[in-house]
C-alpha cells in the first residue's frame, strides 16, 4: 500500500515545487522578456477572452465572451496579419484580402475590399482592442514603459485563474481632463502568457474601464486562419455591399426647422421653436457622452454672450439622451460643463435626421427658420467663425 502512495506524493511534491519556483521568480524583467520572446517567435495566437467593459456613456459594466485568433503577416499593411474575432452575436474577420462582418443572429454576411471601404469595421472598438494587444505588431511597449521615469509602476505576485503571475501595474500621467489613467497586465510565470490586462481612465466624474481575461491562450506556427476558408462565406447569406454614409443635401432643403419642439431640460415646460422671434437662431445639438460636444460648449457660451444684446437666440438640443434614464449622467455633464443657454430635450426619432454628419452640430437659422449654415465638429475658433455667419442677418 505504501508503494502505491509514493507516485502520487512525488507528483504533489513536484507540483508544489513548480508553483513555488514560478511564484518566487523575482526578476520582473526576466518574466517580461520570456513573454515577449515566446510571443515574437510565434506567428499564430488563439484564446478565449472574457471581456468586462464600461465606457464613459455607460452606467453599468457589461460582459462579453470572445473567441480570438490571429495570424501574423508582416507584409500586410492594414493590421499586420489576419484576424478572426467572434463575439456573442457578431464576427469580425480579415484574411489579408477581404474584410468580413457577420451578424450571427440574422445569419447575414457583409464583406468588402479594405482599401475601398475600410469603414466596414476597421474602426471597430472590438477589433482595435485586440489589434492593440501587440501580437501582430510585436509591440515592445512593455519594455519601454517599465523603464520610463514618467510612468510609475508597481509589480506584485498574483493568481489569475489559478495561474501564478507577475502583475504589472502602471500609472500614467494625467492628460488634461483625463485623469487617473491606469493599466495592468498579468503574465504567468510558468508558460509566460498574458493572462489578464485591464485599463481605466476618468473624465469628468465618469470612468471608462476595460478588462480582458485570456482563457486557454496558445501560440503556434500557422500560415492562415482555418475558419476563413470558402466554407466560412458559404455559411451565411451575403447582403448588399457596404456603402459609407453620405451627406443628404436634399434633405436639408426639405426640413421644416420651425417644427422643432420638446421639453426644456430641468423644467416642466415645453418648447416650440415656431414661437421664437429672433433675427437668427443658433441650435447646438449635443449629447452627454460626446467629447467634442464638451469642447464646443465654451465656444457656444461665447456666442451667447457675444449676441446677448442682439436679437439672437441660442439653444442646445439633445436628441440622444433620456432625461429620466440618463439623469445622473446629464447632471454630471452639466455640473462640469455649465451652459449659459437653454437645452431642449427633443424626440430623437423625429429630429435626429437633422444632424446626419455627427455631433456637435450647430444649425444657424434666419428669422423665417430657414437654414443659413450648419457646422459639425469642434473648432478652436468656432465662436468667431459662426459670428461672421450671423452678423449679416442682424439689423443695425
Amino acid at each position: 500500500m505504501r508503494h502505491s502512495v509514493r507516485p502520487y506524493a512525488a507528483v504533489i511534491i513536484g507540483m508544489i515545487f513548480l508553483v513555488f519556483e514560478a511564484t518566487s521568480q523575482t526578476d520582473p524583467q526576466a518574466v517580461l522578456n520570456k513573454f515577449l520572446d515566446r510571443r515574437d517567435k510565434s506567428n499564430w495566437f488563439k484564446a478565449d477572452v472574457h471581456i468586462e467593459l464600461k465606457l464613459f456613456n455607460m452606467e453599468d459594466t457589461i460582459t462579453h465572451k470572445a473567441d480570438v485568433e490571429m495570424v501574423r503577416a508582416p507584409t500586410d499593411s492594414l493590421f499586420g496579419g489576419g484576424l478572426y474575432i467572434e463575439l456573442d452575436s457578431l464576427i469580425f474577420a480579415y484574411d489579408g484580402d477581404t474584410l468580413y462582418r457577420v451578424d450571427k443572429l440574422l445569419s447575414k454576411l457583409e464583406k468588402e475590399d479594405p482599401v475601398a471601404h475600410p469603414g466596414l469595421w476597421i474602426r471597430s472598438t472590438w477589433v482595435n482592442n485586440f489589434v492593440e494587444y501587440g501580437f501582430l505588431s510585436r509591440n515592445q511597449g512593455f519594455r519601454s514603459v517599465l523603464t520610463n521615469p514618467d510612468i510609475s509602476h508597481k509589480i506584485v505576485d498574483t493568481l489569475i485563474d489559478q495561474w501564478p503571475c507577475k502583475g504589472f501595474h502602471f500609472y500614467l500621467p494625467n492628460e488634461g481632463e483625463f485623469t487617473n489613467q491606469y493599466f495592468f497586465a498579468a503574465i504567468d510565470t510558468i508558460e509566460y502568457m498574458v493572462r489578464k490586462r485591464s485599463s481605466s481612465i476618468w473624465f469628468q466624474e465618469n470612468e471608462q474601464f476595460q478588462s480582458w481575461t485570456y482563457l486557454n491562450p496558445r501560440y503556434g506556427l500557422q500560415s492562415s486562419i482555418a475558419r476563413l476558408s470558402d466554407h466560412f462565406s458559404a455559411s451565411y447569406t451575403l447582403i448588399e455591399k457596404y456603402t459609407p454614409l453620405k451627406k443628404d443635401t436634399a434633405l436639408e432643403l426639405t426640413l421644416d426647422y420651425a417644427t422643432l419642439e420638446g421639453k426644456i431640460l430641468g423644467q416642466d415646460k415645453t418648447f416650440s421653436l415656431k414661437d421664437v422671434n429672433a433675427d437668427v437662431i443658433i441650435l447646438d445639438f449635443w449629447y452627454s457622452s460626446c467629447y467634442p460636444c464638451i469642447k464646443s460648449i465654451p465656444e457656444v457660451n461665447k456666442l451667447h454672450e457675444m449676441f446677448s444684446d442682439r436679437n439672437v437666440k441660442v439653444y442646445g438640443v439633445n436628441v440622444i439622451d433620456d432625461e429620466v434614464a440618463h439623469k445622473s449622467r446629464i447632471e454630471k455633464y452639466l455640473r462640469n460643463n455649465p451652459m449659459q443657454y437653454v437645452t431642449i430635450m427633443a424626440n430623437g426619432a423625429k429630429f435626429a435626421k437633422w444632424v446626419p454628419n455627427g455631433y456637435p452640430t450647430l444649425l444657424i437659422l434666419n428669422k423665417d427658420f430657414h437654414l443659413i449654415e450648419s457646422h459639425t465638429g469642434f473648432s478652436e475658433h468656432l465662436a468667431e467663425e459662426i459670428a461672421l455667419v450671423v452678423e449679416p442677418y442682424l439689423k443695425d
